[in-house]
């Protein structure tokens, strides 16, 4: 059970529900994906069937968390939005009540307020874009990245390495 005193002196707030998704089935399902493409399978066919486990698994995890907001939602006000790649859940304007009662659900493994944080403006006022975000853009979005940064996972301690022929270490994106 999660604790919500937090939001106990106001009157409702956001927050971001993840469910306990580390299953069995999942790590399963993620080792036959890399079996696949060790075998032989083209790299988007694998990509695609691994997106499609990771929404079908997203749905049905966040189900009963889905079926308490239909039930429960009466105002218009109240926003709710799920991102795949993290299986979690964003909801607006959540009334008290509500969250307690999201709280106690088994599948719910936290309830975290947003962050706000104010950024500083650069020395002349205008952001300059980089090469990087023009070239990289594409994916970042497609693996909603900004909507795991919105929530404050920046991959911190996270070390990514390619050994590969074919990586051209002079390229923008590697800057």
């Amino acid at each position: 059970m999660q604790t919500v005193s937090a939001w106990s002196n106001r009157n409702g707030g956001t927050c971001w529900l993840t469910p306990y998704h580390h299953n069995t089935k999942l790590s399963t399902a993620h080792e036959t994906h890399r079996r696949r493409l060790k075998a032989g399978a083209s790299r988007s066919e694998t990509i695609e069937s691994l997106v499609g486990l990771l929404k079908e698994h997203t749905t049905k995890s966040q189900a009963p968390v889905k079926s308490l907001l239909a039930n429960q939602v009466e105002s218009a006000a109240v926003e709710v939005a799920t991102t795949w790649i993290d299986c979690s859940t964003y909801i607006d304007n959540a009334p008290n009540d509500l969250i307690n009662e999201i709280a106690v659900l088994p599948e719910v493994k936290s309830i975290d307020e947003p962050v706000v944080m104010a950024f500083a403006e650069s020395k002349s006022g205008v952001q300059e874009e980089s090469a990087v975000d023009e070239v990289s853009g594409w994916g970042v979005d497609r693996i909603q990245a900004p909507a795991l940064w919105a929530k404050g996972i920046k991959g911190d301690g996270i070390v990514v390495a390619s050994i590969d022929t074919g990586v051209r270490y002079t390229h923008e994106a590697l800057k």
